[in-house]
């Protein structure tokens, strides 16, 4: 049988724990947000020098930060409730990388997207509105729902009900009676009592997550048909894509702050 924690060792693995926890999600909001924002600046001020093969590729490396952040949400929840300021400024970036999902999202939903990996993205952005549809667009729905059911549901998960945040939901709940209350008392239940419940949004955000995986994957695979075609002509680019440099290495480095800080945890150093 399996040996279970005693109080004392629960007292000092559960920090060591949320330490890990947190640094892992403030590290993903922080990437996604970053990855994002650096591929909407290249839209905005050069455009001819993001393809939209990398295009696609950013929004796969997005997608996987924000289900990884969203999966750290479920295991920080008392801690967000308990720190008012934190709070306030997690639940903002959420909002912030939400709005870049959705927009990347569309930005990819040309129906052609996938036959013209090599080209500047530019070209299927500026015909983007008359051209949405197809298999891309099917993904851009489905990338919309996740984030405007799972999105609201981490958030309400980290919001303290004893605080300022919902007094004016529960004088609404409280002040309908009869058929109403019932409807909303049911829609609650199933919303926040089984769809946002921890097992529930675990398990959700896992399939999310090998999705998520399955599109970093199939763009990979196609965009490197596409691009690497020309090497037979002698072009380098395909070949470029598989170099490790400074913006891959890096990322490697960055991930074992986690374990610094579950080391300064262990050994009661404050951070």
């Amino acid at each position: 049988m399996a040996r279970k924690l005693t109080k004392q060792q629960r007292k000092f693995w559960i920090p060591v724990i949320q330490k890990v926890v947190l640094g892992l999600s403030d590290q993903q909001i922080i990437t996604g947000g970053a990855i994002l924002l650096t591929a909407f600046i290249r839209l905005a001020f050069n455009r001819a020098q993001l393809s939209v093969y990398h295009l696609n590729i950013v929004s796969d490396m997005a997608w996987l930060a924000s289900n990884t952040h969203l999966v750290t949400i479920v295991v920080l929840q008392r801690y967000f409730q308990k720190n008012f300021g934190l709070r306030v400024v997690r639940v903002t970036l959420m909002l912030l990388l939400a709005a870049g999902l959705i927009a990347v999202s569309i930005f990819t939903a040309h129906q052609y997207d996938y036959d013209y990996f090599s080209c500047p993205a530019e070209c299927l952005i500026g015909e983007l509105s008359s051209n949405i549809g197809g298999i891309p667009m099917r993904w851009m729905i489905v990338s919309i729902v996740f984030i405007c059911t799972d999105y609201p549901g981490a958030i309400v998960a980290i919001c303290d009900w004893n605080s300022w945040e919902f007094p004016s939901i529960k004088k609404f709940y409280n002040s309908r009676n009869g058929v109403l209350k019932l409807i909303l008392k049911s829609a609650w239940f199933f919303v926040y009592d089984i769809y946002w419940s921890d097992d529930f949004s675990i398990g959700g955000l896992v399939a999310w997550f090998g999705l998520g995986m399955y599109w970093a994957i199939s763009d990979r695979i196609t965009g490197h048909q596409v691009i690497a075609y020309g090497i037979e002509q002698g072009g380098q680019e395909g070949q470029s894509e598989n170099e490790w440099g400074f913006g891959q290495f890096l990322p490697m480095f960055l991930i074992s702050l986690n374990a610094l800080g579950a080391v300064d945890v262990i050994y009661g150093i404050e951070v």
